[in-house]
């Protein structure tokens, strides 16, 4: 298959990009990113919280959407230095990038219907040929990517929103150093409760009795519109930081105790998943980063988004890099 330019990742920067019918999105399967978001009976639920600043920027892709403006109940629970003691043992001491986790300042905007519905409006508008396809090797000085059942040859060049270590694995770096960053275990439950206040709450444990990093509670009729009785019910997300990155068999367990010790009805729930985000928080950028980013471009791969650049990005951040063309380099 030929195409003018090739985006290796169907992420919401990839969407929002300028690109058309004669260019290709590639991933290793539908629905890989983090803001695609689960599919349930009420419509699609973010696997995590997406807290807009300004919601304005979105307006522009051309996509009907609605927000709902809530105020944020922010409480600490606990020091600051134990809540940021957490994310340091994650990063194994390496400082992490500003976001909204680090430095306890959320937005105040959802997207109703949550940010999944916009990215999936997003993909459907979407002309681009979609190859979603285990992706086996980038040659990027040749213009070709090769996944299990087709070779894409490109004619004007590769973008990657892909994580850098993954991108430069593929693209020939044998044993390439490992970027900085924090992986998060996400629960989510929505749950029933009488005391529901519209506004979201924002928790952040720092007590070492607890295990998660903190809890989001957020009205289920802005994010599940569908839901019958959502002015009554919660969406709630349960963040857990996890060391090294590996899944402690006991780390759901242990989260939902501690949304039973905060006084979340547990037992009420009518639905609780989980989610691994590997590249939950990233650290600063560090020698093996510029290594990564070094050896990419090498390749004639541009680097973009969060994952490819290494920054920590909000939706409107990204947005504004992806449709001014910019690398944020």
């Amino acid at each position: 298959m030929s195409v003018r330019r090739a985006f290796l990742g169907a992420s919401f920067t990839t969407y929002v990009s300028k690109h058309g019918s004669s260019d290709a999105i590639i991933d290793n399967w539908f629905g890989s990113s983090s803001l695609y978001g689960w599919d349930t009976q009420w419509g699609c639920l973010d696997r995590i919280p997406i807290l807009l600043k300004n919601p304005e920027p979105l307006s522009s892709m051309g996509v009907e959407f609605s927000v709902y403006d809530v105020d944020v109940e922010l409480e600490l629970i606990g020091s600051e230095s134990d809540y940021m003691g957490k994310i340091l043992e994650g990063l194994d001491g390496v400082s992490p990038q500003d976001s909204w986790i680090v430095t306890a300042k959320p937005g105040r905007y959802l997207v109703r219907g949550g940010a999944c519905s916009f990215l999936r409006m997003l993909a459907s508008k979407s002309a681009a040929v979609k190859v979603f396809d285990e992706l086996r090797l980038i040659r990027g000085r040749d213009g070709v990517i090769v996944t299990a059942n087709t070779v894409t040859k490109c004619s004007e060049g590769i973008v990657s929103t892909m994580p850098l270590d993954y991108v430069a694995r593929k693209a020939g770096y044998r044993n390439p150093p490992q970027p900085p960053y924090a992986s998060l275990y996400v629960t989510l439950a929505i749950i029933n409760t009488k005391h529901a206040s519209g506004k979201v709450g924002v928790k952040l444990l720092g007590k070492r009795r607890y295990s998660s990093l903190l809890i989001v509670s957020v009205p289920a009729e802005a994010l599940l519109p569908r839901l019958e009785a959502s002015e009554e019910v919660l969406v709630v997300y349960a963040l857990t930081v996890l060391r090294s990155g590996r899944i402690d068999p006991s780390v759901r367990q242990k989260t939902l105790s501690d949304l039973k010790r905060l006084g979340y009805d547990v037992r009420s729930a009518s639905l609780i998943r989980c989610h691994f985000e590997k590249y939950g928080i990233l650290g600063q950028a560090n020698k093996a980063v510029e290594d990564l980013k070094n050896y990419v471009t090498e390749q004639r791969v541009k680097p973009a988004g969060r994952l490819g650049l290494w920054r920590e990005l909000s939706v409107e951040d990204a947005l504004r890099l992806a449709r001014c063309g910019s690398s944020g380099d």
